[in-house]
């Protein structure tokens, strides 16, 4: 898949008021000073197709900036046109976006509105895009900077893992090729570190036990007659303990017996009440389902009685409907007859000055004034006498509507009432069971069902719990606590600590053989553990350098790094980035982006799908840039250019 940008259009985008720009299929340098709008540019692009600047902040002021103040109350508009006919139009307005697509035709853009949810699904459809795969794909500073065991995951789903098996095709590890077959490399590794940490603490721990044995051989020699005698009262003491522990196994064997037949009588009494219960409940359901049956039986009079009730309540409801309306039009009849009595009155009221002196001096009031007081009452008076017209009117307009409702409610009455006449002559078709009938017999049979299930169940138990009953009956019950002499056990602790104390030469002599035996074994253990280390060292350097080599055939410049030493010399796995043996992190501005450039031109192909490749700050690419079947646009600080050039 492909997506190129072939126009851009900007209206009102921060510092940039208008700006048009067709781009090239290669390379489409933006260029000029610094603060002319380049990164606006680039930011407009990418607002444009996910609602943030260059930088990926979507907390970024977007509409014209004036005078230092950001002007929401000023429209925002960007448009870009990809691959030759598809149109994104997004516009900004008091702080709300809003987006438009479409395509051109016959010249015209022909846009509509859509949410932002369903563009984002527009862009996957039509360029199998979202806005991760875009950022990876086009966003310089994104792959890069990704933890380690990310990038490698992420490059490694497009190119497939260096399985172990082509390693172990590759060399002689059969020391520890089974073991990778069955636990990968790095379980090998881990469990071949820690055999090695406790081989070495067992060589310690077993060389300090056989020092100790030499320098014990000779300084104990052991009292036989002694041993004799304390080893037979041990034995007659050990015996007399052994037959005190079995008789109390014996009567615990019988306490646990008698125990759990109880614990299993209580069960099976607890079935035969729960069954009972539910025998209970299912009789009180079944006489419920008797008396609903009854009550839910249709009958051909009930039908009837069903729908002769039905009608008389909409003739009750429709009567009620026409009184309301009889008294209504009563009512507005009286309002009208009251607005013509007060019309009357007032157009019969004389107009004149109530009073024709001043309050203040008690003279006469000149001429001029009356006529003037007296014109203003008139015209109080015709305000009036309109007001009420246009209130009787109203009043008229109700009545009117009113009166058709009434024709249309008399109307419907007598239809009611011929058809609650013609009910009774009406022929129904007689039911023998209602489908509600049906479903409660059913129910009932259910239940009828269960309950004989449940007596059966409930025999079967009695039989059982009268059986263990008897059982129990025949049981031996437990006996009181056994006891022993306590001072047994305390005169075996002291012959144990005057044995352990008088060991014999033969016996030493021994243990120091088997110590000296165990060392040996464990020195040996030690070794094989070493060269199945080695072994897996040597399995890593070459997978190692397979990785490297698979990844790297991608790229023309772009290296990695797939191992790397802590500082205390231990080799380690990584997945680093590089050129030339150094590390992305460690070059210079200029290269990072030329390196950059290379991974994603890579990537692209990895993934067939070719979008733009959009920089910022390009300045610092000091070589020349050619790449294959891909997009740059770039903005490049220029002096000299105070006007944005588009080359």
């Amino acid at each position: 898949m492909e997506l190129k940008i072939n126009r851009l259009r900007i209206k009102n985008f921060r510092n940039i008021n208008e700006l048009e720009i067709n781009f090239n299929d290669k390379v489409t340098k933006i260029l000029g000073e610094n603060g002319k709008g380049k990164t606006n540019t680039l930011s407009a692009i990418m607002w444009c197709l996910f609602g943030k600047n260059i930088y990926d902040d979507k907390k970024f002021a977007i509409s014209p900036i004036i005078d230092n103040e950001e002007k929401n109350d000023i429209t925002t508009n960007v448009t870009l046109i990809l691959n030759d006919n598809y149109v994104i139009s997004r516009t900004w307005y008091q702080r709300k976006a809003s987006v438009q697509t479409g395509y051109i035709i016959d010249g015209k853009e022909e846009l509509t509105t859509i949410t932002q949810s369903q563009f984002t699904d527009e862009l996957k459809d039509k360029f199998g895009i979202d806005e991760e795969t875009f950022k990876s794909l086009s966003n310089i500073n994104y792959l890069p900077n990704l933890n380690w065991k990310d990038l490698k995951e992420f490059i490694f789903k497009l190119i497939g893992e260096v399985k172990d098996e082509e390693v172990l095709l590759r060399g002689d590890f059969g020391l520890v090729e089974e073991q990778i077959k069955l636990m990968g490399i790095n379980s090998t590794k881990d469990s071949l570190i820690a055999s090695d940490k406790d081989i070495n603490e067992e060589i310690k721990r077993l060389e300090t036990e056989y020092q100790t044995l030499v320098n014990t051989k000779e300084k104990y020699v052991a009292n036989e007659e002694q041993n004799i005698v304390l080893e037979n009262r041990k034995k007659e003491i050990e015996e007399e303990i052994a037959k005190y522990q079995e008789k109390q196994k014996e009567e615990e064997k019988i306490k646990d017996d008698y125990n759990n037949k109880q614990k299993e009588i209580s069960n099976v009494e607890d079935q035969i009440q729960h069954k009972n219960n539910q025998l209970e409940f299912n009789n009180s359901a079944i006489e419920d389902y008797k008396k609903s049956y009854e009550l839910n039986s249709v009958s051909v009079d009930v039908i009837r009685e069903k729908e002769k009730s039905y009608i008389q309540n909409k003739i009750n409801s429709v009567s009620e409907r026409l009184n309301a309306l009889d008294l209504q039009s009563q009512s507005y009849d009286e309002q009208i007859a009251e607005i013509n009595r007060k019309g009357k009155e007032l157009q019969e009221k004389e107009i004149k000055v109530e009073n024709d002196t001043c309050n203040t001096c008690g003279q006469k009031l000149p001429e001029e004034k009356i006529k003037s007081t007296l014109n203003k009452l008139k015209e109080q008076q015709l305000e009036e006498l309109n007001r009420l017209q246009e209130q009787a009117k109203s009043l008229k307009t109700i009545i009117g509507t009113n009166a058709n409702e009434f024709e249309q409610k008399t109307n419907e009455l007598e239809e009611l009432k011929k058809q609650l006449v013609e009910v009774d002559t009406k022929v129904y078709e007689e039911q023998e069971e209602s489908e509600k009938q049906k479903e409660i017999r059913v129910a009932k049979e259910n239940k009828e069902l269960e309950n004989k299930q449940l007596i059966q169940d409930i025999e079967t138990l009695k039989a059982k719990l009268e059986n263990l009953t008897n059982e129990l009956n025949s049981m031996t019950k437990p006996s009181i606590e056994l006891n022993i002499n306590q001072d047994l056990f305390k005169e075996l602790d002291e012959i144990n600590s005057k044995l352990a104390t008088s060991i014999t030469l033969s016996k030493i002599s021994e243990d120091v053989e088997k110590a000296n035996v165990n060392l040996a074994n464990a020195k040996d253990k030690k070794v094989v553990i070493k060269n199945k280390l080695e072994q897996v060292a040597k399995f890593n350097n070459l997978k190692a350098d397979l990785v490297r080599q698979k990844v790297k055939s991608h790229f023309k410049i772009v290296d990695f790094k797939t191992k790397e030493f802590t500082q205390d010399g231990t080799e380690q796995e990584t997945f680093k980035i590089c050129i030339d043996g150094i590390d992305y992190k460690e070059l210079n501005t200029g290269m990072k982006m030329l390196v950059a450039i290379d991974l994603l031109v890579g990537i692209q192909k990895l993934k067939d799908i070719h979008t733009p490749i959009i920089i910022d700050n390009a300045e610092n690419i000091t070589s020349d840039i050619s790449v294959e079947d891909t997009q740059l646009i770039i903005a490049v600080a220029t002096r000299g250019i105070t006007e944005l050039e588009v080359k």
